[in-house]
């Protein structure tokens, strides 16, 4: 089919346009993108002693529905789609959840055959229940309540109030442009300011899903983080993640 002249120009500026789109990791003021991808790297790294773990709870098809979301979120944030990279970041907060559910029951429920219990007891249907949700805020609301007696506390309620921040900030840009290629030229206008506070927010989500695997590998007994990973990683904490990395130490020495 014969392309009209007005489009087909329209075409060849998109071809233009993303041959030579501009990256985060490409200006001197957001260097931390580096950072954030040898994260992001870590991250991958430490679930891949999920893959196989007990299909019929779906734990591995959560958590890396998690990565799924991270890495395409961190991609839309290198081209500065903030708002598509915030929608995706708080996807994978909900993958987070259910991952983190999902995970507790398989654990409770290795520890009760432990006793000779083989049963399904409350505690299991309630946590079933709550990770298979489709309602949102039962799924949000009964993870901060599962993990509120925890060292990991302030990491699960930071990521449901990063949540909720996501939630609120996602909105469609207000664009009347028809031209694909001139709304994505108004859509990835750099503002500074912006782009770093959302490389800031990405970073913090991440920070706290790590620290939570960390506690995981304490009850799985099976640590996969190096001195060295958990060296970089305390480089890229605040001063209250470090307390809460110094306390996940502390327990996994008891």
């Amino acid at each position: 089919m014969k392309i009209s002249n007005s489009i087909q120009t329209d075409f060849e500026h998109y071809k233009d346009y993303v041959q030579n789109r501009e990256h985060l990791f490409e200006r001197e003021e957001f260097l931390q993108v580096s950072d954030i991808y040898h994260e992001l790297y870590i991250f991958s790294e430490s679930i891949s002693k999920y893959d196989g773990m007990d299909d019929k709870s779906r734990i591995n098809y959560f958590i890396t529905e998690c990565k799924n979301a991270l890495i395409i979120s961190f991609d839309l944030l290198n081209m500065n789609y903030l708002n598509s990279s915030k929608q995706i970041l708080r996807s994978s907060i909900e993958s987070f959840f259910r991952f983190s559910l999902s995970l507790m029951r398989y654990i409770e429920y290795k520890e009760n055959c432990s006793k000779g219990y083989y049963g399904a007891t409350e505690s299991l249907k309630k946590l079933n229940t709550l990770y298979s949700s489709h309602k949102v805020f039962n799924l949000t609301n009964g993870t901060i309540e599962y993990f509120k007696e925890t060292i990991v506390n302030d990491c699960i309620n930071n990521l449901y109030m990063n949540y909720s921040k996501l939630s609120s900030n996602v909105h469609i840009t207000d664009t009347k442009e028809f031209s694909p290629q001139k709304y994505l030229l108004e859509y990835a206008k750099l503002n500074i300011a912006d782009s770093i506070e959302a490389c800031e927010l990405y970073n913090v989500v991440l920070n706290n899903y790590i620290l939570v695997l960390i506690y995981f590998d304490n009850l799985l007994e099976v640590p996969s983080l190096t001195k060295k990973r958990i060296q970089f990683l305390e480089y890229q904490l605040d001063e209250k993640e470090k307390d809460i990395l110094t306390e996940l130490e502390n327990f996994l020495k008891m």
